[in-house]
């Protein structure tokens, strides 16, 4: 038994000679002591930091900033610091930047380089990231990212032989739109935004062709004067995809056959939040947008985002009509809705659409509906108005439902038989036709007539019309005159 702990302590003993194991990424390069000690930590175990994968950018608009590029094999890591009261602190992480390709990126400042794109020198800060692989003596990814007033860093320019492997590719990245280039020839540009902020730029979805720029950038669109629905564009966490459902939930219709999906990649405009969900708009090609709802959980830290003011009043389609989650863009069909229809919600207003929810049958999906084709409802108002003349008064009383079926009464009394035939309704100044009754009551309570007319009004009539008719014809001078809102 002794023998045996004599030989544990010994074999305890001579391991305790070897040094222990480096911890960390291999770094090849001087950093400073946090951002040194940063690396070290377990999570970095198999990394290497070339020599010039690290740059430092003094007294930039957002103060001193250091960047440095991990690299395992083709898993590359973009990570960026900051100096807080003399101490360099981590503030960045972004692999989707980075082509994900074997190789050493190197790291620099281009403030003061020559842009050949645009024959201007870069009079900023200026972070370029280059991929030197071996054995090829170019570069065969670039990308060039100004920081701004704010201290943001936004991709100006991006190079690359790597985008579809067609020969090299450079775009020059503006606010609006991108210019591509085949070395210094410029091949066209592409009308759209894509994502510019370095902290969530994505290489893989960056168009690698100007054909697929055309076809895939878009802007967000004005949202229509006075609607109900206002929109706030968030920037989202890159990289990200989330299912969208037509409502705030899964018992909702999907689109796209039930694989609607929204990237975090491009713009996202976010117009407020249900329950666990919040309603955005998104495009999906540069021709067709889309309306629906994501979890609220996908919105970055800090966001704040209003909660939806909704009608959910009822509401009756009054002609046939279609059902679109893209109204201000495509204004796909994604159902038909008939005169009658029921289980229609009325929501909100967007410009001439009506944002509804539909129910009928199958699962309940939400989208617009025009404006002209459906009714709030139920929907019941009455409105009186008189005119008075030198022979006769006309007191006019008048019933409205669904907003468009008009019941009409008018009751004429006077020392003189004022000779009225008939009334014509106006709506908007546009004669209407009526069915019309009159009844003799001048034995009753002193009124010479009474008309009856009932008449269905066009859809969003704000002033009616009373103009009586004479056997020499219509009088407008003694027209009653309504305002229905």
């Amino acid at each position: 038994m002794k023998k045996i702990i004599s030989l544990l302590l010994s074999l305890v003993m001579i391991l305790s000679a070897f040094p222990a194991l480096a911890e960390g990424a291999d770094i090849r390069m001087e950093l400073p002591t946090e951002i040194h000690r940063f690396f070290s930590s377990a999570t970095f175990n198999g990394y290497t930091i070339y020599p010039d994968s690290f740059a430092v950018f003094e007294d930039t608009p957002g103060g001193d900033i250091a960047f440095a590029v991990t690299s395992k094999g083709s898993t590359q890591i973009l990570y960026g610091f900051e100096k807080k009261n003399g101490v360099w602190v981590y503030w960045l992480k972004n692999g989707g930047v980075l082509p994900q390709v074997p190789g050493q990126y190197q790291l620099s400042n281009a403030k003061g380089g020559f842009d050949l794109h645009t024959d201007r020198i870069y009079e900023k800060d200026t972070l370029c990231i280059a991929l030197l692989e071996e054995e090829l003596d170019y570069y065969r990814y670039v990308s060039l990212f100004s920081v701004n007033d704010k201290g943001q860093w936004h991709l100006t320019s991006l190079s690359t032989y790597l985008l579809r492997e067609k020969g090299q590719t450079s775009a020059r990245v503006y606010s609006d739109h991108l210019a591509y280039y085949n070395e210094a020839d410029l091949l066209g540009h592409a009308w759209g935004v894509v994502e510019t902020n370095l902290r969530y730029v994505s290489f893989s979805a960056f168009p690698g062709t100007l054909e697929e720029a055309r076809q895939v950038l878009s802007t967000p669109p004005d949202i229509p004067y006075g609607s109900q629905l206002s929109a706030t564009q968030i920037q989202f966490t890159g990289g990200q995809k989330f299912e969208v459902y037509s409502g705030p939930g899964t018992e909702y219709e999907r689109a796209a056959n039930g694989k609607a999906m929204v990237s975090t990649n491009d713009w996202i405009q976010v117009f407020g939040r249900e329950g666990d969900y919040i309603l955005i708009q998104y495009d999906i090609t540069s021709d067709q947008m889309r309306f629906g709802y994501i979890l609220a959980s996908a919105l970055p830290k800090n966001a704040s985002v209003s909660s939806l003011q909704l009608d959910l009043t009822e509401a009756v389609i009054l002609q046939n009509t279609y059902l679109t989650d893209d109204p201000l863009k495509s204004q796909t069909r994604i159902r038909t809705l008939n005169a009658g229809e029921s289980g229609v919600k009325w929501l909100a207003t967007m410009g001439a659409w009506a944002y509804v929810e539909v129910s009928e049958s199958g699962k309940p999906v939400r989208g617009f509906v025009p404006i002209g084709a459906i009714s709030q409802r139920p929907e019941y108002r009455s409105y009186a108005a008189s005119y008075t003349g030198v022979n006769y008064t006309a007191q006019a009383t008048l019933e409205l439902t669904d907003n468009v079926n008009l019941a009409a009464t008018i009751l004429v009394q006077g020392g003189v038989d004022p000779k009225i035939l008939s009334y014509q309704i106006y709506a908007n100044n546009l004669p209407v036709s009526a069915a019309l009754l009159n009844q003799d009551l001048s034995t009753k309570d002193g009124y010479t007539c009474i008309f009856t007319l009932d008449a269905s009004l066009p859809f969003q009539t704000t002033l009616l019309g009373l103009c009586p008719v004479y056997p020499d014809g219509p009088h407008p001078q003694e027209t009653i005159i309504i305002s229905l809102y």
